[in-house]
């Protein structure tokens, strides 16, 4: 969709077009997708906080200002979703881990860029040849020791931690660098504690 369309779609939201809703729900359910799993990590949160925040926003078109953009403000949405079940989750079990509050830091932009970016490498990542997406879920998406995905691989450890791995990185960086979201990436994962990212495809998280 080019982008005199979509601006058309926006403006016609507020006055409650409901096929113009239906055709930016389509544009954007899988950034909205990632920008969930950026707030709770967890695939079975995942369709709970997505489907909560476009109803919401369904029901708050009227409010919705043509002129901001409608990615940033889902993700306002989202985000205020994903502090309500969080604070219930944590009234209704006290065993509630400190990673799975909410990340109050974060304004509605920054929640939408690192959605792109992930968008971004969801497509990269894509386009790897089979083996190497296996060597990026099992390093990245799973956290796995290089001495386990090596065995995996049939491969040496040496060869996966010296030739394979920096070949894949090299791949991702050039074909994020194409989307203008390299360095945005490489910031993004060094900051995690945990496996950087993930991919989404469809409807399984």
């Amino acid at each position: 969709m080019d982008e005199a369309a979509e601006e058309a779609l926006l403006r016609r939201v507020p006055t409650g077009d409901d096929a113009a809703f239906e055709s930016l729900y389509a544009l954007y359910a899988q950034r909205v997708r990632l920008a969930a799993w950026r707030f709770c990590r967890r695939g079975d949160q995942i369709d709970d906080l997505t489907n909560e925040t476009w109803c919401r926003a369904y029901r708050l078109r009227p409010d919705y200002d043509p002129t901001r953009p409608f990615f940033s403000w889902l993700c306002g949405i989202l985000h205020n979703v994903w502090r309500e079940q969080a604070r219930k989750n944590a009234a209704d079990s006290s065993d509630t881990a400190a990673d799975d509050m909410p990340a109050d830091d974060l304004s509605p932009d920054d929640v939408a860029a690192e959605a792109e970016m992930l968008a971004g490498l969801n497509d990269c990542v894509s386009r790897l040849d089979p083996e190497e997406q296996s060597l990026v879920r099992w390093r990245f998406f799973d956290g796995e020791p290089l001495r386990l995905v090596a065995q995996k691989l049939g491969i040496a450890e040496a060869t996966v931690r010296e030739i394979r791995l920096p070949a894949v990185m090299v791949k991702l960086q050039r074909c994020l660098s194409k989307k203008g979201r390299a360095d945005r990436f490489f910031s993004f994962s060094s900051a995690q504690a945990g496996p950087p990212f993930q991919v989404i495809s469809g409807d399984e998280p």
